[in-house]
């Protein structure tokens, strides 16, 4: 089966030489962007953003291009009904459609995730270790497990605990507005945005990235922070609806049990039509580099969503 080669995976190669020789033959991604501008923390006003940058997979040659286009492999996976719904009692506190939270106290070592959680794809294991949600994902061309769980909400913030045991390999990512997708191998194919933080591309750290048919971009660069194997840390996402054609996406990342910064890292925007005023799920996934032999475990702990205001 045809696989993805999205930009996660050429820009690792080419950093950490993980991925050898063993190409899958599927397009690079490329680029819908038409540009966008974002406020730099430490910046007066604003400034235009480059389009997002994907990999060519034969050159690794940066590119960009008007169009987002991208052989993948047939549909063959129905995506999980009701993924944009509203949580239920037992995943959400305060209610609203905005409100959820996910703690993981009080279950035990190897049971599973909360059974609002869906597996849409490339998920190794998923359980419960001290208190927290792990996720690894399965080897192979893309090394990527994602959970979705039920949320209806356009304006959203979220906040979330993580901790990654190889981060040289290794990235966690928080979805919002998705649409219960994994790629290109469900129907609906993936969409959404992310916050992404990862110690493997360069500069190790933060960015922010929408999946587009299927198809994972980074948006305008990523921002650098550092992230240390076995320490765990607090991330922040904040994606508005700015107008009927633009979303500002919003984050930050920093040390657990420090105080949280309070600038963005990270400020973006982006027009991408089909995510424009979408209600969509929630949804965390984790990443390996080294794609065909996958190992160290990566850690998810209370997860909060709340309307932004």
């Amino acid at each position: 089966m045809q696989s993805i080669v999205g930009l996660r995976v050429v820009l690792a190669c080419a950093v950490v030489g993980a991925c050898g020789g063993g190409g899958n033959g599927g397009d690079a991604a490329t680029d819908a962007s038409t540009g966008s501008t974002s406020t730099t923390p430490g910046t007066q006003g604003s400034s235009v953003e480059p389009p997002s940058t994907t990999l060519d997979a034969t050159s690794a040659t940066p590119t960009t291009t008007d169009d987002a286009t991208s052989d993948g492999p047939a549909d063959t996976t129905d995506a999980p009904a009701d993924t944009t719904a509203v949580a239920d009692d037992t995943a959400s506190v305060g209610g609203g459609d905005c409100e959820f939270s996910e703690s993981f106290d009080g279950l035990a070592d190897g049971s599973a995730w909360p059974d609002h959680w869906t597996a849409v794809g490339g998920v190794a294991i998923a359980d419960i270790q001290g208190g927290r949600g792990r996720l690894v994902p399965s080897p192979g061309p893309y090394a990527l497990a994602r959970l979705v769980t039920p949320l209806d909400c356009v304006d959203v913030e979220v906040t979330f605990a993580f901790e990654l045991s190889q981060p040289a390999v290794q990235g966690v990512g928080l979805y919002v507005r998705q649409n219960g997708g994994y790629l290109q191998q469900t129907v609906p194919t993936g969409e959404g945005y992310v916050a992404f933080i990862q110690g493997f591309m360069q500069p190790p750290g933060i960015g922010v990235w929408r999946e587009n048919d299927g198809v994972e971009e980074l948006i305008g660069g990523n921002v650098a922070a550092t992230i240390m194997p076995g320490v765990p840390y607090r991330a922040r996402l904040r994606v508005t609806q700015q107008d009927a054609q633009t979303t500002l996406l919003q984050a930050r990342v920093w040390p657990d049990g420090a105080d949280e910064p309070g600038e963005w890292q990270v400020e973006r925007t982006d027009g991408t039509p089909s995510l424009q005023g979408t209600a969509g799920a929630l949804a965390v996934d984790t990443y390996n580099v080294m794609m065909q032999n996958v190992g160290g475990d990566m850690f998810f702990d209370d997860i909060v969503a709340t309307a932004a205001r």
